[in-house]
């Protein structure tokens, strides 16, 4: 199926899932997806039909074994916000609500709430730190799972967020958020979940181009172009490894 276009060049759904194989995704992955995918070029679908062509595409690169996880950010407690996990809007895409439509579940999360399809969804109960145990990049590091940046190699490192936590940056402390949470069946209960938040009158952000180059350096971070943007991936658990290696050392090495 033609699927994009770039210049002069068409991109089929075959050439997608060739490149996801091309990158080593393969059957039983769990893969935790960030995307800018405006980069890669022009959809030649409609905005829906070109979304879950993108969710397809994972969904049998990973096969029934594997796992996917899109991100459904709201922040919604950070804002002052109820989450209601069937109607909040996620404030970094809409490829989340494209994997609902293919029979995924979201997480309850009220921060980083994120969208699964298959068995890892079975494991997302009650999270009461965002960051830390049980959360969704907890599980992922547990599952062995991979992160695939895709459309711009500089963006995708939440991940990174959990490291800090893990290894109790200076720079983070725990705030507690508390909120309406609103389920699938609409029922309604108040929640509190921790948050390490990052100190805004201290250096405390990270420089992103920093950390993509040094996984570049390292070769945890494969990058291959496609249309006119990149996907990379990496090993989460090797992403773990040299972070907290480098945290043990200077905490402040990857701030901008």
């Amino acid at each position: 199926m033609d699927w994009l276009r770039f210049k002069e060049k068409i991109y089929t759904t075959q050439d997608l899932q060739e490149m996801l194989r091309d990158l080593g995704i393969k059957e039983g992955d769990t893969l935790l997806v960030h995307t800018e995918f405006f980069r890669f070029g022009i959809p030649l679908l409609p905005r829906e039909a070109f979304n879950q062509a993108i969710c397809q595409a994972f969904i049998e690169s990973c096969g029934k074994s594997g796992n996917i996880i899109i991100p459904s950010f709201t922040y919604s407690f950070c804002q002052n916000e109820p989450f209601d996990i069937v109607h909040s809007k996620s404030k970094v895409g809409n490829l989340g609500n494209s994997l609902l439509q293919l029979g995924g579940k979201r997480t309850s999360c009220p921060i980083f709430s994120c969208v699964i399809i298959g068995d890892l969804s079975e494991e997302m109960h009650d999270c009461k730190e965002v960051l830390g145990k049980n959360s969704i990049f907890d599980r992922l590091l547990a599952h062995k799972g991979k992160i695939l940046t895709f459309g711009n190699k500089y963006v995708g490192y939440t991940f990174i967020h959990y490291l800090e936590s893990l290894a109790n940056v200076p720079y983070r402390f725990d705030k507690t958020f508390s909120g309406i949470l609103i389920d699938e069946k609409g029922k309604i209960t108040h929640k509190s979940v921790i948050y390490k938040v990052r100190h805004l009158d201290s250096k405390s952000e990270l420089n992103y181009k920093k950390v993509a180059h040094f996984f570049l350096d390292l070769g945890i971070l494969r990058v291959l172009k496609f249309g006119g943007g990149e996907i990379g991936i990496m090993e989460s658990q090797k992403v773990a490894k040299a972070i907290l290696e480098v945290f043990a050392k200077d905490y402040e090495y990857f701030l901008a």
